[in-house]
């Protein structure tokens, strides 16, 4: 069953429930109300006056004194509320009897025909007053008052209800209309929503739906369309990671290729410098396969972490120490200022994954600084984190590029080597480090030059 089917449905039913329901509550309310009115006095306007005799009958357990009440509210004109009540009020300009169970009169407005019978058609005009056992006890006629015969009440309450039923037809008739033009409003997004899911199922992943509005639908339709554009962003991610991973296996292989194929061949002799050179290219595959299971299993949540409390100002100089005797070559400055080296820097960490985070930050720092340049490391608090910060003084992060250059195999420079700008995943790896310990890297432009690295990691 499709969901328009379903939405017509419903409607149908809640309008179906509504006319029984309301169909049902006139049969109750209209058979009595129309009783009521034609048998009890309603119509002449003495419903009221009907009502309160025959209280007055059971509070007293007979008619005795009657008479008098009714004298007695007749001559007060407007004060004869509490007997006979607005509407009786206006009957008593009329002639009125009032007889008892045997059909005698007990009170007649005229003072004509008091202690005689009622005539026959009396009788039949004569509204019925009960007792609290639900039994007669008198008769009250009211002159030029109209008269119906038992059960004529049937056929009105029937027509009545015929009424009902029709205009509940009726409004079944328009629900069911209206149904079916809103259902058409509600489901042609969904339909259009299912048509560009099938295409991207299909592999267009440029699909896209047009969005109109800020209602439920258009904020669905405005979800869909980020959900797409980030599965075609993962799909050209793949597609270039795919690719890039091929170029940096291949150069490496093709290396090794060639030295082993040239001491085949005898170009090369088979000594030590040869070895090396085959034994450099497999470390470099090494590292670059090291570097991919490591993003895997980070992106898997996978990625276990002995985390403990470590010492971050401790782990930062000892790492600074290793890297000095790297750039002093090259006259690079490596420096820790501004640390109190007696305050306490404990960080929650892995150990060995952030030595691994400091050091790319580190050899990267040390890679783009010139000659004679600084790398800048230092520590700070901001309330329950511990900043690291690692600076160069090399020419930056080209505008626009902060964020790019923690993507995988992104670099700047296309044009640079291997050698000189590593796997290209240096970056990606230390971001995913920084993430899985509950923290972060960023990366700005600092106002003097260079690029500015910020490690963010909860404080022990």
């Amino acid at each position: 069953m499709n969901l328009r089917l379903r939405f017509a449905i419903s409607f149908i039913l809640i309008a179906l429930v509504s006319i029984v329901a309301v169909v049902a509550f006139a049969r109750v309310n209209v058979a009595r109300e129309v009783n009521t009115y034609m048998f009890r006095g309603g119509m002449v306007g003495v419903n009221v006056l009907v009502s309160n005799l025959e209280v007055y009958y059971q509070s007293n357990g007979s008619w005795e004194g009657v008479s008098a009440q009714l004298d007695t509210a007749r001559t007060n004109g407007g004060h004869m509320a509490g007997m006979l009540g607005k509407e009786g009020q206006g009957a008593m300009q009329q002639d009125m009897l009032l007889a008892d169970m045997n059909y005698e009169i007990l009170y007649d407005t005229r003072r004509a025909r008091m202690g005689e019978a009622l005539s026959v058609s009396e009788k039949a005009g004569a509204i019925v007053l009960l007792g609290s056992d639900s039994q007669p006890v008198g008769y009250l006629f009211i002159s030029g008052g109209m008269q119906f015969q038992p059960g004529a009440d049937r056929e009105l309450v029937d027509k009545l209800n015929q009424a009902a039923i029709n205009a509940g037809l009726i409004a079944g008739g328009l629900s069911l209309l209206v149904a079916g033009l809103l259902g058409y409003l509600i489901l042609r997004p969904v339909q259009r929503l299912t048509a560009a899911a099938n295409r991207i199922a299909s592999g267009d992943l440029a699909e896209r739906v047009p969005v109109n509005g800020n209602d439920e639908m258009a904020v669905l339709g405005k979800a869909f369309n980020t959900m797409a554009q980030s599965l075609e962003t993962a799909q050209i991610n793949r597609k270039a990671m795919t690719a890039d991973i091929a170029h940096e296996l291949r150069t490496p292989l093709a290396i090794q290729r060639a030295i082993l194929e040239a001491i085949t061949d005898g170009i090369y002799p088979l000594d030590l410098q040869q070895i090396q050179l085959v034994t450099q290219q497999n470390q470099s595959l090494t590292r670059l396969v090291d570097d991919l299971r490591i993003l895997a299993l980070a992106d898997a949540g996978e990625l276990r972490l002995d985390i403990d409390t470590v010492d971050a100002k401790g782990l930062l100089s000892r790492l600074v120490a290793e890297f000095e005797p790297t750039v002093s070559e090259r006259s690079i400055q490596l420096a820790i200022p501004g640390v109190d080296m007696n305050g306490q820097w404990l960080v929650r960490a892995d150990a060995f994954r952030l030595g691994q985070v400091i050091k790319n930050l580190l050899s990267n720092a040390c890679r783009y600084s010139p000659d004679g340049g600084a790398v800048i490391s230092q520590l700070s608090r901001e309330g329950n984190w511990i900043l690291l910060s690692i600076s160069d003084s090399g020419s930056g992060i080209p505008a626009g590029e902060e964020e790019s250059i923690f993507e995988r195999f992104f670099r700047s420079d296309q044009s640079r080597s291997r050698e000189d700008g590593g796997t290209g995943l240096g970056l990606a790896i230390a971001r995913q480090l920084a993430r899985a310990h509950g923290g972060d890297l960023t990366a700005i432009n600092k106002p003097e030059g260079g690029a500015q690295f910020i490690l963010r990691l909860p404080a022990a």
